[in-house]
């Protein structure tokens, strides 16, 4: 009896580990200031290809050139191949500006201007949709709801505007997980299905606990 109800707790748990871990799973890159001192793009490629959407938080460490007042871009790459097909890039410009573009892959529009501060958080959302929406460091909207029709994120990176010194040192972190991860970006029954994961834990810790108390 006792050997039957220790296999029950480890199934449990076992359990349990299987459906909080995937609720806090992200990507992060962290991209140096070199990068950004040349023009070209350098891809980073992520843990996977993110097809139903994704949500990515932007930090911007960098050290600008006071001389240049130049910008630092970061592009999230839609393209199979880093050196084609659709992107959105957030240039931070050294006097705090942020504007931010999109490239169909074809051509570039601006679609958002705002601002940026050192150590704090740009948010990017797209929905499974094609969606696009981007918040800047206050939590304001600087794009809010811009179809870009359904993408597939594959790289995310950086690059200068130009082979100008851009930044003296620091670097950029990139961080990506599924658009579901995102609290903020959904309606009250999508947060409540991010939660549930995190209830059943509580949940199944007391069922073990209870089950603990009668074997033992």
């Amino acid at each position: 009896m006792q050997r039957h109800s220790m296999l029950s707790i480890i199934a449990i748990l076992a359990l349990i580990t299987a459906l909080v871990a995937p609720a806090y799973a992200s990507c992060v890159r962290s991209i140096p200031y070199t990068t950004f001192n040349n023009s070209p793009f350098n891809p980073y490629p992520l843990d996977k290809n993110y097809t139903k959407g994704f949500y990515a938080e932007i930090v911007n460490n960098l050290v600008y050139n006071t001389t240049t007042n130049k910008a630092a871009i970061v592009r999230l790459h839609f393209g199979e191949s880093s050196g084609s097909g659709a992107y959105l890039e957030l240039s931070y410009w050294g006097n705090k500006e942020l504007h931010i573009w999109y490239n169909d892959g074809t051509s570039s529009i601006e679609i958002g201007v705002s601002y940026w501060e050192s150590g704090n958080t740009t948010k990017v959302y797209v929905s499974e949709d094609g969606v696009l929406s981007v918040k800047d460091y206050k939590g304001n909207y600087a794009v809010k709801n811009y179809g870009i029709g359904a993408v597939t994120l594959y790289y995310v990176g950086g690059h200068g505007e130009t082979t100008a010194k851009i930044a003296d040192s620091g670097y950029v972190t990139v961080e990506v997980s599924d658009y579901a991860s995102s609290g903020d970006a959904r309606g009250a029954t999508e947060t409540v299905l991010t939660w549930l994961p995190l209830i059943i834990t509580f949940a199944m810790l007391g069922v073990v606990l209870g089950m603990i108390k009668k074997f033992t």
